[in-house]
C-alpha cells in the first residue's frame, strides 16, 4: 500500500496543528477549539472549560489517514525511516547538482 509521506510523518512524530474558525453547532459545555493539521489535513475538535480543562475531544481523520489507522506504531516508524531516507537522498542529490552548476 502506498502511503502519503505527510500521513507517515503525522502518525509517527505528530501532527502540525493550526487553529481554524469553528462554525458548527455547539455540542458540549465549554469553548470549541477546532484544529486542522497542516500536513495531513485531519481535524481535531476540543471543548475547553473556563479553567482550561478538556471537556471533550473528537477527531475527523483525513481519508488518507483513515486508510492506515490499523498499522502499529512500530510499522509507522519503519515507514517513516524509509521515507526520511528517500528525502535525505533526494536533498543530497539536489545539493550536489547545485554545486556542479
Amino acid at each position: 500500500m502506498k502511503i502519503d509521506p505527510h500521513t507517515i510523518q503525522c502518525k509517527t512524530i505528530g501532527h502540525q496543528w493550526e487553529e481554524i474558525p469553528y462554525t458548527g453547532e455547539i455540542q458540549w459545555d465549554g469553548d470549541p477549539l477546532l484544529l486542522r493539521c497542516l500536513s495531513c489535513h485531519s481535524e481535531r475538535l476540543d471543548y475547553i472549560d473556563s479553567l482550561g480543562g478538556l471537556v471533550h475531544r473528537g477527531y475527523d481523520p483525513s481519508p488518507e489517514y483513515k486508510k492506515v489507522l490499523t498499522m502499529s506504531r512500530a510499522q509507522w516508524r519503519v515507514e517513516y525511516l524509509q521515507v526520511r531516507k528517500l528525502i535525505i537522498s533526494r536533498n543530497n542529490r539536489r545539493n550536489r547538482l547545485r554545486m556542479v552548476k
